[in-house]
């Protein structure tokens, strides 16, 4: 059974510093088994200080606030520790949780809570007391933590969720240091749990590089670097973690055959998640790239170019004679696309990862000089 800690005389000090401040306290203790000791009442008095929801922006002096910090969750019997944050030179901190009633609590030290508790929601509360130039101050700080109900014993963890085929959803930005991109998820989801995910080499240095890869349902994944070839112009990425239940979408069996239609929905400047419609002008070159007829922009580079038929990825976004208009487009071809699929990776045996704070590949510069060029074509075709 897990006691309370607190030395009485320091107790005794902190409640005469409380009751000075008007300050209702409530000492944590530990319940005897089966006491069933109601829930302590809450006063008024006890929420004077106004609560900030966590996804509020904070200025610089409330980030250095005395705070909660700890786990929003946890298994059901299992110990939850939370520590005070930022807490003044010489202060005194009391602990309370509510609802208490079968709650197992210790304090450890004055900036330790630790409890075990049923399923259920609890609030923590933190009362800060300490001296200042005005004199005593008291503030509360608050955590809300939620204890699971579990599966029953022996039942086996629930199988992941795979995902759903979806290439609108599938496309998001990628962001490797400053270089902003478009890629797309490919299915099926990977053994270990984690995704491929597809892009441009152009967009990132090398193999081990991280980056950032921002789902349209406003998750941010850690990606790596696994597959970069430069001469397609393609690279493979992986989420470091599994991730349950993304939206992907599937890569084509063949290169498509001239004329067949396509659209790519990137992150480009201009219009950026619009769709663009196009067609292919050539299967494959002799560099492993296929060549279309589309509109792209700066941003767009990455981005999966998609058959209208099937909706199956047959290239990426590389570079185009023309930008924010129609022009000839390049991508990585399905060939080598395929061909250059990751199969089983161990992220920890990578290199070490490139800088990508500092500025942009000379590749993602090249867009001003073929803005130029077309304005050139543009000019001799008239």
């Amino acid at each position: 059974m897990l006691t309370t800690l607190f030395p009485p005389a320091r107790l005794l000090r902190v409640a005469v510093v409380a009751c000075l401040l008007g300050v209702g306290v409530v000492a944590v203790t530990s319940a005897p088994a089966g006491a069933g000791a109601a829930a302590p009442p809450r006063h008024a008095a006890d929420h004077v200080s106004p609560r900030v929801p966590a996804a509020d922006k904070l200025t610089a002096e409330e980030l250095d606030a005395p705070g909660i910090s700890g786990p929003a969750t946890a298994a059901p019997h299992t110990l939850v520790r939370l520590k005070a944050a930022n807490l003044p030179k010489g202060a005194a901190a009391l602990w309370s949780i509510y609802p208490r009633r079968g709650a197992d609590v210790a304090t450890t030290a004055g900036t330790l809570l630790e409890f075990v508790a049923p399923p259920g929601a609890y609030e923590v509360e933190l009362t800060v007391i300490s001296t200042g130039e005005a004199g005593l101050s008291a503030r509360r700080v608050y955590h809300a933590v939620t204890i699971g109900a579990g599966p029953p014993p022996g039942t086996p963890p629930p199988e992941p969720k795979a995902g759903k085929l979806d290439p609108v959803q599938a496309i998001g930005r990628i962001q490797f240091g400053n270089s902003s991109c478009t890629a797309t998820v490919i299915g099926p989801r990977r053994p270990d749990g984690k995704w491929d995910i597809l892009t441009a080499s152009h967009c990132m240095s090398g193999v081990g590089a991280k980056g950032t890869f921002n789902v349209k349902d406003g998750r941010k994944l850690p990606v790596r670097v696994v597959v970069h070839q430069t001469r397609p112009d393609l690279a493979w990425l992986v989420t470091t973690d599994a991730v349950d239940a993304l939206p992907f979408a599937n890569v084509a069996a063949e290169n498509p055959a001239a004329g067949v239609k396509v659209w790519h929905q990137g992150y480009g400047r201009h219009l950026p998640g619009n769709r663009e419609d196009g067609s292919v002008s050539y299967p494959e070159n002799g560099e492993g790239r296929t060549q279309f007829k589309l509109s792209v922009s700066p941003g767009d580079s990455g981005g999966g170019i998609l058959r209208t038929d099937s909706n199956e990825v047959i290239s990426t976004v590389c570079c185009t004679t023309r930008l924010d208009g129609f022009g000839d487009v390049w991508g990585a071809s399905v060939r080598s696309i395929r061909a250059a699929r990751p199969g089983v990776v161990n992220l920890d045996e990578l290199p070490v990862p490139a800088d990508d704070s500092g500025p942009l590949p000379a590749e993602c510069r090249r867009p001003a000089l073929l803005e130029t060029l077309g304005r050139i074509l543009d000019q001799l075709g008239r």
